[in-house]
């Protein structure tokens, strides 16, 4: 009463309903798996096809020489049904020679064509048809239904072929294989036995190609799976890289010049100071400072703040060569180190930054102009110098200063005998 009980709510429509409805979902998921593998595997099977075709050519050709040699065991000499047999194999070796050279003339094998497609599923019912035929007439020879076990195997085992048409090709088959039973079968034992080998032989070959398909179909979606990971993975890293390098530009240039940093230009400075040393070159540096930035921060916001020093960025970018290091060093502060330069020639440079920032307005919007002046403070080692940059750069904040102290608007150089003459002093328009 207990087990019965049990059963019963074991087996509740409930619980029945859920069980089909689960089946039902996992079948779904598989077809679903299986639309996206078909035309991938119709290209594998037909590339299949002519080597599975090849090396069926050498049986059939023995299934001939036996039956028409009358070889075949138990068959007695002169009898008609071995030849039928050999007639049949003949038939299937030239219509199988024929396909052969049809799939290598269209080159259906390389292609997905309405042929294509079809050629799969004919050749697995071809198959099993011939075991099928085969099976049956041996029954007047030697009852067995070996040819169609084996060809049920063959197909399940070498042919990638979707279940539903391999269902549909075994179930249509074993129906066959069991009617022509009756009218081919010596006994009722003998019928009986070899109905239940048919339907196991169909059931083999379900089996072996529904593992085949499945296995294929799971392993075609990891591969897709895995490339497509892969491909991710490949747009991250290049992402990463363009972010590595952005933040690599940012670690190392003024956010708002584009100039390199004080850190930065420190870094480079010391392999330009080592490069010079051992090359026996000239070296100068440029301290630049706008004169009375202050006043425009305070007058005019940060905003035009950040004009100004935008401005002075382009017009020393502007003025010095592509080999030359520049550098935002501080709120109004430029630094320049030019390799193979002389003091006078630094000198040069300043000035013509000078001049140029003098006579330039620089437009800050709603009709408003400001022009700004500038002061510099140069230094320069001659060729065969031994110094430090960390000297050099010393040096020309200390004539910056001096330029700053003497009245702005200036270029001073480290030795005061060759201080250049200011221009006009700044003035705010």
């Amino acid at each position: 009463m207990g087990f019965s009980g049990g059963w019963a709510g074991a087996a509740s429509p409930e619980m029945q309903a859920n069980v089909l409805k689960h089946i039902f979902v996992r079948l779904r998921a598989w077809h679903d798996e299986h639309d996206q593998v078909a035309d991938a595997a119709l290209l594998e099977n037909l590339g299949r096809l002519p080597w599975i075709l090849a090396a069926l050519l050498p049986l059939l050709v023995t299934g001939c020489y036996l039956s028409w040699g009358g070889q075949i065991i138990g068959a007695p000499s002169g009898m008609w049904l071995p030849r039928l047999i050999g007639w049949i194999d003949l038939f299937t070796l030239l219509g199988l020679l024929v396909l052969l050279m049809v799939i290598r003339w269209r080159r259906l094998n390389e292609r997905i064509t309405l042929l294509s497609r079809l050629l799969p599923g004919f050749l697995a019912a071809l198959f099993v048809g011939f075991g099928l035929t085969l099976s049956t007439l041996s029954q007047w020879l030697l009852p067995s239904a070996t040819m169609y076990v084996l060809c049920c195997v063959f197909a399940g085992t070498l042919l990638l072929i979707r279940p539903r048409v391999m269902a549909l090709i075994y179930l249509t088959s074993f129906a066959i294989f069991y009617m022509l039973l009756g009218h081919t079968a010596t006994s009722l034992g003998v019928l009986v036995i070899l109905r239940f080998h048919g339907g196991l032989a169909a059931a083999l070959g379900m089996c072996l190609s529904l593992v085949l398909w499945r296995r294929y179909a799971l392993t075609e979606l990891l591969s897709r799976q895995v490339h497509a990971q892969g491909r991710v993975l490949e747009t991250q890293n290049a992402e990463l890289e363009r972010q590595k390098v952005v933040l690599e530009r940012l670690s190392q240039h003024d956010p708002l010049t584009g100039l390199l940093n004080r850190r930065a230009f420190e870094v480079q400075a010391d392999k330009v100071v080592s490069r010079s040393r051992r090359e026996g070159t000239a070296l100068a540096a440029i301290m630049l400072d706008l004169d009375h930035f202050k006043e425009v921060n305070d007058q005019h916001g940060h905003p035009a703040g950040d004009l100004v020093i935008k401005f002075m960025a382009h017009v020393i970018q502007t003025s010095v060569r592509e080999t030359d290091l520049v550098a935002r060093v501080g709120g109004e502060e430029f630094m320049l180190l030019l390799s193979a330069t002389s003091a006078l020639a630094a000198g040069g440079v300043a000035e013509k930054i000078r001049q140029r920032v003098a006579q330039a307005p620089i437009e800050l919007g709603r009709d408003m102009v400001v022009q700004m002046t500038i002061s510099a403070g140069v230094a320069a080692w001659e060729a065969g110098h031994t110094g430090e940059f960390e000297d050099l750069y010393a040096t020309a904040d200390g004539a910056l200063y001096a330029a700053k102290r003497a009245g702005r608007n200036q270029v001073v150089f480290a030795d005061e005998t060759q201080k250049m003459h200011p221009m006009s002093s700044p003035c705010l328009v």
